[in-house]
C-alpha cells in the first residue's frame, strides 16, 4: 500500500512516547493483573465487592509518593534538559524541561528559568511564536535580572524572524465544514441521522449524497485521558499537546495543562479528585481510566453532594434509547451530556475473563482514590463507597463499549456522536483525530441511505483478516462487516466486476511525487481520482492505495491547520 517517504517535523503531534514496542514489558498494570490471575484464589464471582476484599487483603498495593513541589528537583532536571540541548536532541530536552517547570514552586525563579529554556527550544526550530509565549511566561515569574539581556535579545530575534517569515501559513478551509449542519446538533452534519441497521443495530444514515472531501462530524471528547508517558506533554484535561508548551499543576508537580482555561476545568472537574494522588494513579493507568475520570466529572456536577448523584443515577436508569441526536446540543448543560453517558446501554457481552479484569480494576481504583483526603470525607458512609465501587465497574464498561478505536497517540477519548458510527474494515468515511478534536471526512462517495463506516482501527487492504479480528478483540468487539461477514456476496462480486472490467487504475504518482505539488493540489487530485474510480472500480488494490494516501495526506494537513491556529493563538 502507500508509503509516504516524508521526513518526521519536529512538533508533529504524535512524535512523542516510549520507542519501547513491548510496552507490557514496562506497565505495572500488567504485572498486577498477571499475579492476581496467576493465584488460584483470585475471586470469579460477579459481586464486585468480593474483589475489593481480595484487593484489601491480598493487594496490590500502591505505594508511590506524589511528587510535591521542590526546586532543587527542579534545578537538577533542568540541568539533564540543558545537557540534552547542548546534544541537540530537542524533543528529549522539551520533555525535561517541562518536568522541571512541574517540579518548581509557584513564582520561583525555577520556574521562570524553565520556561526561558523551553523558549530557547522553539527558538532552535524556527517556532518562533512558541518561543515568544514561553518568554513572556518567564518574565512574569520572576526572571533573573542578571539573564535577562539574553532573554531579551531572543524575544528581539524571535519578532524580527516573525516579521520576515515566508512561511506558507494559510489554513486549510475544507477541513472544516462546508456544508450545513444541524441547528440543534452543531457537531454533526444536518443531513445524517440515526436509523435501525439490521446486522449492526443503531448506526448513522447518510439523508442525502456526500461527495469525497465533506466533512460530516466536527467533536470535542466529553472527556479525555493520557498515557503516563505522555504526562509532561499533553494536557492532562482536554488531552492536548498545545506544541506541548504547558503549564504545570500550581499544587502538584505530576501534570500540565495547555492553558488556564484547562487549568481551571481540570481543577473543577477532574484534577482535585486526583491532585495528592496523582503518581499513584499514574502507575496504574490504563485504558480503562476514562470510565472513572466520568464518575468523578458527574460528582462535580453535582457540586460533590453524593446523595444528589446517588438520586440522579438510581432515577436515570440504562436505556437502549439513548440517543444524542434528540437532544437540543445549543441549549443542553453539562449534566444533560453526563445523563446522555449514564444512561448508555452496553450491548456487549464480555468474556469472563474480561468482566474479572473490569472488576479489579474497578476495586483497585477504589482503593486508591479513598485515599485522597477529599474523596475520603466524600465517601465517609459505606452505602456511599458501594455506590463509588459499583459505578466505578459500570462506568468502566460503559466507556469500553463507547470506544471507536484504540486510543491516538497515547491519549484516550470519549465522544457522544461519534460512539453511534459502526465500524467496517472497509470504510467510507475517515475518523481524523489529532489533538483534541475529532473530525469525519468522506473517503468514498457516499449514496442517499447509505450508512456512514468508520474503522475502528484495522483495514481490509492493510491488514489480513487474523490481524483484524485480533486488534478489535482488544476493543471487546468482533466485526461484522461485509468483509469479514458477507452477507449477500455482494463484496465479493464486486471485487470479480472490478478485476474483470478494470484490471487496473491509473498510477496516482503524479498526485504524489510531481515536483512543486501543494498539500493542497495533493489532495485535490486524490479527491477527484477517488470520486470518478470508487463508482466503477471497488474495491480495487489501486483504488485502495489512493484512498490510503488521501487519509495520509488529510492527516498532514489537518496537523498543519491545527498548528497554524496554534501559533495565532500563542502570538496574540
Amino acid at each position: 500500500m502507500f508509503e509516504p517517504n516524508v521526513p518526521k517535523m519536529f512538533f508533529e503531534f504524535d512524535d512523542f512516547g516510549s520507542e519501547d514496542p513491548d510496552l507490557a514489558a514496562t506497565n505495572p498494570m500488567y504485572w498486577y493483573l498477571h499475579e492476581f490471575f496467576a493465584n488460584p484464589a483470585h475471586p470469579k464471582s460477579n459481586d464486585v465487592s468480593v474483589y475489593r476484599n481480595y484487593v484489601q487483603q491480598l493487594g496490590p498495593s500502591i505505594n508511590i509518593s506524589n511528587k510535591v513541589k521542590c526546586n532543587f528537583h527542579a534545578s537538577v532536571t533542568r540541568q539533564v534538559g540543558n545537557r540534552l540541548f547542548q546534544e541537540k536532541r530537542f524533543r528529549a530536552a522539551l520533555e525535561k524541561y517541562n518536568e522541571s517547570i512541574c517540579w518548581a514552586k509557584a513564582d520561583s525563579e525555577e520556574l521562570a528559568l524553565g520556561y526561558a529554556n523551553r523558549s530557547a527550544i522553539y527558538y532552535e526550530q524556527k517556532e518562533y511564536e512558541i518561543a515568544l509565549f514561553n518568554i513572556t511566561l518567564a518574565r512574569k515569574h520572576r526572571y533573573p535580572a542578571k539573564l535577562l539581556p539574553k532573554l531579551l535579545t531572543r524575544e528581539f530575534n524571535c519578532k524580527k524572524n516573525i516579521a520576515n517569515d515566508c512561511r506558507d501559513n494559510s489554513t486549510y478551509p475544507e477541513l472544516d465544514f462546508t456544508i450545513k449542519t444541524n441547528n440543534k446538533r452543531p457537531s454533526v452534519a444536518q443531513d445524517i441521522q440515526i436509523k435501525q441497521i439490521p446486522k449492526y443495530g443503531r448506526g448513522m444514515v447518510a439523508n442525502r449524497a456526500f461527495q469525497v472531501g465533506e466533512v460530516i462530524l466536527c467533536e470535542q471528547p466529553i472527556m479525555s485521558s493520557i498515557d503516563t508517558q505522555v504526562k509532561f506533554l499533553n494536557c492532562d484535561f482536554c488531552s492536548s499537546t498545545h506544541f506541548h508548551s504547558l503549564i504545570p499543576c500550581p499544587n502538584c508537580g505530576s501534570v500540565m495543562f495547555c492553558n488556564e482555561e484547562c487549568l481551571e476545568k481540570g481543577l473543577k472537574f477532574i484534577h482535585r479528585f486526583e491532585c495528592g494522588i496523582a503518581e499513584k494513579l499514574h502507575h496504574i493507568r490504563t485504558d480503562h481510566y476514562l470510565g472513572i475520570r466520568m464518575f468523578f466529572y458527574g460528582l462535580s456536577l453535582f457540586e460533590d453532594n453524593i446523595e444528589e448523584m446517588m438520586k440522579f443515577c438510581k432515577s436515570h436508569p440504562k436505556s437502549s434509547e439513548t440517543n444524542p441526536f434528540k437532544i437540543d446540543f445549543t441549549t443542553a448543560d453539562r449534566l444533560k451530556q453526563f445523563e446522555l453517558f449514564h444512561k448508555v446501554q452496553d450491548k456487549n457481552r464480555y468474556e469472563l475473563n474480561d468482566e474479572i479484569v473490569f472488576r479489579f480494576l474497578a476495586a483497585l481504583y477504589y482503593e486508591v482514590y479513598l485515599t485522597h483526603p477529599t474523596v475520603k470525607s466524600i465517601f465517609a458512609k459505606q452505602c456511599h463507597k458501594n455506590f463509588m465501587l459499583h459505578s466505578f465497574l459500570d462506568y468502566i464498561r460503559t466507556a469500553a463499549f463507547m470506544k471507536i478505536g484504540p486510543g491516538q497517540h497515547y491519549t484516550e477519548q470519549l465522544f457522544l456522536f461519534a460512539a453511534l458510527c459502526n465500524h467496517s474494515c472497509d470504510p467510507n468515511t475517515l475518523s481524523l483525530h489529532t489533538e483534541n478534536q475529532l473530525k469525519f471526512i468522506v473517503l468514498r462517495p457516499i449514496a442517499e441511505n447509505d450508512e456512514i463506516l468508520i474503522s475502528y482501527g484495522p483495514l481490509c487492504w492493510d491488514h489480513s483478516a487474523d490481524k483484524r479480528h485480533s486488534i478489535l478483540r482488544n476493543m471487546y468487539f468482533k466485526c461484522r462487516c461485509d468483509v469479514c461477514v458477507p452477507t449477500d456476496g455482494k463484496f465479493a462480486f464486486n471485487i470479480i466486476k472490478s478485476v474483470l472490467e478494470h484490471p487496473t487504475l491509473p498510477s496516482i504518482d503524479i498526485f504524489l511525487f510531481a515536483p512543486y505539488v501543494t498539500l493542497k493540489e495533493k489532495l485535490h487530485g486524490l479527491q477527484r481520482y477517488i470520486e470518478y474510480f470508487a463508482s466503477i472500480a471497488h474495491p480495487n488494490d489501486e483504488l485502495y492505495e489512493a484512498i490510503d494516501a488521501y487519509g495520509y495526506n488529510l492527516r498532514l494537513a489537518f496537523k498543519e491547520d491545527l498548528g497554524t491556529k496554534l501559533r495565532k493563538t500563542m502570538i496574540s
